[in-house]
């Protein structure tokens, strides 16, 4: 047997295996999920609205997340996410490896001609999509809380179809396909402007760099209906009436508070990114990848005054994430929930990858690339497994059953007493129930796996809804009681 062959072999499957128990885990805790308040209040909104008054009361009276409030509307439409609240996990992962998939295929095929095989390319989509999640500040907001999920995620699948396109249609040279990806990038500028602002604006700094670099008069009509039609749909998301009726009572933070606020975001949206050893592992691979690329027909007809020494890019890199910010911070007065975090983490993620295999193909090494190719799937498998959020995935995987059970119990103990037209019921809080169950339930249990399972699911878990008088409140409201008696521990 070839070892030359057979270990570069065993490497690429044995990185492949802890990719797909890295999302496999993904997949199972999505199953021990529940909705939150946020997610109560769309099921009663679309119950007491109707279909399609919610999206005009959203609007007037919240905000002007179009799209948002349209995925929202199909998922609380019937209590559909009251039973079945692990599909938005599912469809999300899927679709954002699709759309990782069909990038990095346009990449190869117009671009750099880096592989001929679709497993390899299915492979790097996977490594991508788990470095992206290993980043995040706060996973459970953006793959398992719903009312976050569908305001932030979709909107980065559609930057990553959108790039895609842009490609095909600077480079395809077919009318069928440069039609059908004009119209698809148009229509997910306005589908990005209507899922949340933060992405909005992440895409206006990347379509304004892609549109400076093409300079090609063959497309000028299009860049120009594009620029109209970014403009148009957000202006129609940022003068909702609800926007100002949630920001009442909030001043503006100032443009020098603003600026500094939004540089000590930028820093520490850096330093998530650069202190996931997944991420850097990732970044050394990229680049040695593009030192055996040369960009003999680049994406876009390159400018002269387009920089190409590293620190001068990594300079840009932090100027377009605080321009970013900048706007951000000024509206809302320097607020910025850890759940928008996580689409300037993404952006920073690509952002940097890409301009790490540009930085790349400028330099030549000596090294064969049949030698560098294992140690960087070593190094890919190494970092991936010693990754804290891999040891989280598993945590919340022992403990995410009692959090199921809790949750469980709880919401049929409501929906018992809302179907009895009671207007009265006593639950016990989630640490006192969580408790009993360890107690009883749980008692034969060995003492390190109960102590796992004493601590809340840090990859599912974001708060009690019987902790915050609101939250009772809302959960009132949806199941049609008059009080809730939470006991709580002594």
């Amino acid at each position: 047997m070839n070892t030359h062959k057979a270990f570069p072999t065993f490497i690429r499957f044995t990185l492949l295996f802890f990719l797909l128990l890295f999302f496999g885990l993904m997949l199972f805790l999505a199953l021990y999920n529940h909705p939150h308040t946020d997610d109560y209040i769309a099921m009663s909104d679309v119950r007491d609205y109707g279909y399609w008054g919610y999206e005009k009361h959203i609007y007037l009276t919240w905000g002007g997340r179009f799209f948002s409030q349209y995925l929202t509307k199909i998922e609380a439409y019937q209590n559909f996410m009251l039973s079945h609240y692990y599909v938005h996990t599912y469809v999300l992962l899927a679709l954002y490896f699709i759309s990782i998939f069909f990038l990095f295929s346009a990449i190869n095929k117009y671009i750099i001609n880096f592989t001929t095989h679709y497993a390899s390319m299915a492979l790097y989509a996977l490594c991508y999509l788990a470095v992206q999640i290993s980043s995040l500040p706060e996973v459970s907001s953006a793959y398992y809380w719903f009312s976050s999920a569908s305001n932030y995620q979709p909107s980065i699948i559609l930057i990553h179809l959108q790039l895609a396109c842009l490609i095909l249609l600077f480079f395809s040279g077919k009318k069928i396909t440069t039609i059908t990806c004009a119209i698809t990038i148009l229509l997910c500028i306005v589908l990005i402007n209507g899922n949340n602002e933060t992405s909005a604006l992440v895409n206006g700094i990347i379509l304004t760099g892609i549109f400076l670099l093409a300079g090609n008069s063959r497309h000028r009509l299009f860049i120009a209906s594009a620029a109209l039609l970014y403009g148009a749909s957000l202006l129609f998301t940022v003068t909702a009436p609800g926007n100002a009726v949630r920001s009442a009572g909030i001043p503006a933070a100032g443009f020098i508070k603003a600026g500094a606020v939004a540089a000590g975001r930028t820093v520490y949206a850096f330093w998530i990114v650069l202190k996931n050893p997944l991420f850097l592992a990732a970044a050394i691979a990229v680049f040695f990848a593009g030192s055996y690329i040369k960009l003999e027909r680049p994406a876009f007809p390159f400018k002269k005054w387009i920089p190409m020494y590293n620190w001068t890019i990594l300079f840009i890199c932090t100027v377009m994430v605080w321009v970013v910010l900048f706007p951000i911070m000024y509206v809302s007065n320097g607020s910025f929930p850890e759940r928008a975090d996580n689409v300037i983490v993404q952006f920073i993620v690509l952002l940097l990858l890409c301009l790490l295999f540009y930085v790349g193909s400028h330099y030549t090494f000596t090294f064969a690339r049949r030698n560098l190719y294992p140690f960087f799937m070593c190094l890919l498998t190494v970092t991936l497994c010693c990754n804290r959020f891999y040891g989280e995935l598993i945590k919340s995987s022992i403990s995410g059953k009692l959090h199921d059970i809790i949750l469980t119990n709880r919401e049929q103990t409501l929906q018992q007493a809302s179907l009895h037209k009671q207007q009265e019921v006593s639950i016990l809080s989630y640490d006192m129930c969580a408790d009993s169950l360890i107690n009883s339930r749980f008692s034969t249990q060995k003492e390190q796996v109960k102590m796992i399972m004493q601590q809340k699911p840090s990859v599912l878990y974001l708060y009690d809804d019987l902790a915050d008088s609101s939250s009772i409140e809302v959960l009132k409201r949806f199941y049609g009681l008059q009080k809730i008696n939470v006991q709580y521990c002594k």
